[in-house]
């Protein structure tokens, strides 16, 4: 993840309704800062970049958008090494080829890259449940 003051964009009323909106952006390289056997996530695409948007409501709301973007698409779910093939999308080639085609690996392969994606998503919202319950406690304490 690359952190630089020129991924972080402050706006105050950009839209009517809203306070204040601030967004960060995250942006990856294909660097696993911990090495893992994983196939999916950081360092694993070739690219990748997060962002969020913070908007802040005049009845002092927070709304929080989460956009994400990755390329290429993961071609492991779990990555061994360079010349070990993944054992689940290896193995579902596999049996498309010994199927001569009958098997379709990759509605399989879209169905796994699904829940891996469904997961992630269920990661950020757990933080922003947690961020939302902090700021929700700080504002019914005065703010200080």
């Amino acid at each position: 993840m690359a952190v630089h003051p020129d991924f972080v964009h402050i706006v105050e009323n950009p839209l009517p309704g809203v306070k204040l909106q601030v967004a960060v952006g995250d942006p990856f390289v294909a660097f696993a800062s911990i090495p893992n056997n994983f196939g999916f996530g950081p360092g694993k695409f070739g690219a990748a970049v997060k962002l969020y948007s913070f908007r802040l409501t005049e009845t002092n709301e927070i709304k929080v958008s989460m956009d994400f973007a990755a390329a290429p698409r993961c071609k492991k779910v779990f990555d061994f090494g360079k010349h070990i093939p993944d054992p689940i999308y290896g193995g579902a080639s596999a049996l498309a080829c010994l199927t001569r085609g009958n098997w379709n690996s990759q509605a399989f392969h879209d169905r796994i890259d699904g829940g891996m994606v469904t997961q992630h998503a269920r990661v950020h919202q757990a933080l922003m449940d947690g961020v939302s319950r902090i700021w929700n406690e700080w504002v019914a304490g005065g703010c200080t």
